[in-house]
């Protein structure tokens, strides 16, 4: 426990840092969710469906969320 106090007291001064790491990480780990998600929803809604009109949409978010990456 004695540890765990003096490492808190060490990383005080740099809260914002870590908070900051803390949503980008965040945001990371969502990026990297997106793409099966859509591609499940291809699979699924137009594949599956054989409905085409969101087909355009779904690979234009892939498409951007591949390129963000």
């Amino acid at each position: 426990m004695k540890i765990l106090r003096r490492l808190f007291r060490l990383l005080t001064p740099y809260w914002r840092t870590l908070l900051s790491s803390g949503f980008l990480l965040l945001g990371r780990a969502a990026i990297e969710l997106a793409p099966p998600l859509f591609q499940r929803a291809v699979i699924d809604e137009v594949i599956g469906l054989r409905d085409l009109s969101r087909l355009g949409l779904l690979v234009g978010w892939l498409v951007a969320i591949l390129i963000g990456k």
